[in-house]
């Protein structure tokens, strides 16, 4: 039998003011999840989100050029 090890969430804690607190209340009722889940999804988009723009910027570093939606989709024949 083969044992698989969990994760185990770390503890963090984190200060929001009030507006936020209420804000993040209200969603988490009206969308029946925790507040900890939409912390914990905001902050991975956020991560995600530096991790593509850190890639963006290596690729300019080497030369690499931006190319507009419709561009792209044209190259790929959509």
């Amino acid at each position: 039998m083969q044992h698989t090890t969990a994760r185990r969430a770390e503890p963090a804690a984190i200060r929001i003011n009030k507006d936020i607190n209420l804000a993040l209340e209200s969603a988490a009722k009206d969308f029946k999840v925790t507040r900890a889940s939409i912390v914990k999804n905001a902050l991975l988009e956020y991560l995600e989100d530096m991790a593509d723009s850190k890639a963006i910027a290596e690729a300019k570093k080497q030369g690499g050029k931006n190319v507009s939606f419709s561009e792209l989709r044209k190259e790929l024949g959509l």
